[in-house]
């Protein structure tokens, strides 16, 4: 289940969870680095899942609408229901943060 910022004003939905400042999808472009909030079961299936949440990052590939498609970056478990590279539709409310592309800073290398 991805963290949504609509479902978080609910009272009690989220009981406990930090606000998060949320973006504008028309502020929004490709290759913009993005932020989302899942929460896991993590279990064998034998005893009761123990509910996991984690931040995962991705990059925007497309956005249609109100939808955005964006490729999961961050190096996920191997037991976790989602993999690094996975692409995800999301939609405005679940993204918690944006960092903009600035583009590729070519001869800039420090050693």
């Amino acid at each position: 289940m991805i963290f949504s910022l609509k479902k978080a004003s609910l009272p009690d939905y989220y009981p406990g969870f930090s606000n998060y400042p949320g973006i504008n999808i028309h502020e929004l472009n490709i290759y913009d680095l993005i932020t989302i909030k899942v929460f896991v079961a993590d279990g064998d299936g034998n005893d009761i899942p123990q509910i996991i949440d984690a931040h995962i990052d991705l990059t925007i590939e497309s956005i249609e609408g109100d939808k955005i498609v964006a490729d999961i970056l961050t190096d996920l478990p191997e037991n976790f229901p989602l993999s690094t590279g996975d692409p995800l539709e999301l939609l405005e409310e679940e993204i918690l943060f944006c960092v903009k592309y600035e583009g590729h800073l070519e001869g800039n290398i420090v050693n």
